[in-house]
């Protein structure tokens, strides 16, 4: 079936559906990924009038009707859980598909992919794990893994049946061995992160230290061997990367250099997504790029903030629906945690991961919305113009001290 639009006729087909549901428009990610597409074809238009239609067209397809989607069809707890099995799954797969890989004498997988070598610690090859599709990269299948596991912390706490826990379990189990042969220094500080925000979100950040302490000499031990590897090419070449990507926005501030375009101004991709949002979209993409992600970002931790003791005079039918949204809304902000901590470090400004937890962070603010007595997400519009500011200064201070090597 390879070449077969199998994923384009079901998208198509969803499209459709969606013409004929509901619509919520009320949260402003869903204003902002229509607002983000539009710059898209402007930050383009002055490039290539050929490629701006048919590069939107694609990002229409692989980014914003994601978001749109899954924020309108994911309308029920039950929906909601279904794809974070489903997404766990995958991750499963992946992790077997990786052990099966690495394990083999010839380092090929059953998909007929080979795993990644890497000889930047010397003499010794440093293989990496990898999967297939959009998912060859080490680090994209790693993102997925590290943020899969917030899903398998869910399950496990939230399943009833021991058999189901158990069988989560297992899941974390193959999960975690895949991120190890995956081999990649971004997946673990993803997971770090996520680890380290739910410390200070349960805790406070003064008590969040204590046990990351004592946790540190424990994680580097078990940290895999390109974790420590700090001169490689990659690493080395990646403020360069960040300096070229400051010269491009201030050459276009407005606009920037167009989706896709930043290899034509430099050999290398940015090595970051916040600096090849802003060097390509310019600082109005980039602020519609930002929105996209920390308005769906807030909007769900505020879900997952919803005390159901507030509600004493509900049903108890309604406090426990209440409750699986909080859990659900937990789960999903600790992945999307996962993928940003994981994106920082590599120039995945338009994959899948980062929209696919935008919609499914957004369906739950839209669902909270309409169950929850009182509920609603303040704007951070503001907050997020400053953030795009702040991140722009903070890089262009980096880069002018460090300037290019």
């Amino acid at each position: 079936m390879m070449g077969a639009p199998i994923m384009v006729l079901f998208e198509v087909l969803a499209i459709f559906c969606w013409f004929g549901s509901d619509k919520d428009w009320r949260p402003f990610q869903l204003k902002a990924i229509v607002w983000l597409t539009v710059f898209i074809l402007l930050s383009l238009l002055p490039v290539s009038f050929s490629d701006a239609f048919s590069k939107t067209a694609l990002f229409i397809a692989g980014q914003t009707m994601v978001v749109i989607l899954l924020a309108h069809a994911t309308n029920s707890v039950s929906k909601h859980r279904v794809i974070l099995g489903l997404f766990m799954t995958s991750a499963v797969v992946m992790s077997l598909h990786a052990i099966y890989q690495i394990a083999s004498e010839d380092k090929v997988g059953w998909t007929g992919i080979d795993a990644m070598v890497r000889h930047d610690s010397g003499d010794e090859p440093v293989w990496q794990a990898r999967y297939i599709g959009i998912f060859q990269d080490p680090n994209d299948m790693g993102m997925v893994l590290a943020a899969s596991l917030s899903f398998v912390v869910y399950f496990v706490f939230t399943c009833r049946n021991w058999l189901l826990k158990a069988a989560a379990i297992g899941c974390g189990g193959l999960i975690l061995q895949g991120i190890y042969l995956a081999n990649s220094r971004g997946t673990i500080l993803a997971v770090l992160a996520s680890l380290a925000i739910y410390l200070m979100i349960k805790y406070n950040l003064l008590k969040a230290l204590l046990p990351g302490l004592v946790l540190l000499p424990i994680v580097v031990t078990l940290l895999p061997s390109r974790f420590f590897i700090s001169n490689d090419e990659s690493s080395m070449e990646r403020l360069n990367a960040w300096y070229e990507g400051y010269v491009m926005f201030k050459a276009n501030p407005l606009l920037g250099v167009g989706m896709g375009n930043f290899i034509d101004h430099h050999y290398k991709t940015a090595h970051n997504s916040w600096v090849l949002a802003y060097s390509e979209l310019g600082f109005v993409g980039f602020y519609f790029w930002m929105s996209v992600l920390f308005t769906s970002l807030f909007g769900v931790f505020v879900v997952s903030r919803v005390k159901v003791s507030d509600y004493p005079e509900m049903l108890p039918d309604m406090r426990e629906k209440i409750l699986k949204e909080v859990n659900l809304a937990k789960a999903t902000f600790f992945g999307f945690i996962a993928v940003l901590a994981s994106a920082f470090f590599l120039s995945r400004t338009y994959t899948f991961p980062l929209y696919f937890f935008a919609g499914l962070s957004t369906a739950s603010v839209i669902r909270a919305t309409n169950n929850i007595p009182d509920f609603k997400v303040r704007p951070i519009q503001f907050f997020v113009l400053c953030l795009s500011v702040v991140f722009i200064v903070l890089i262009a201070l980096v880069v002018m001290v460090k300037g290019p090597g």
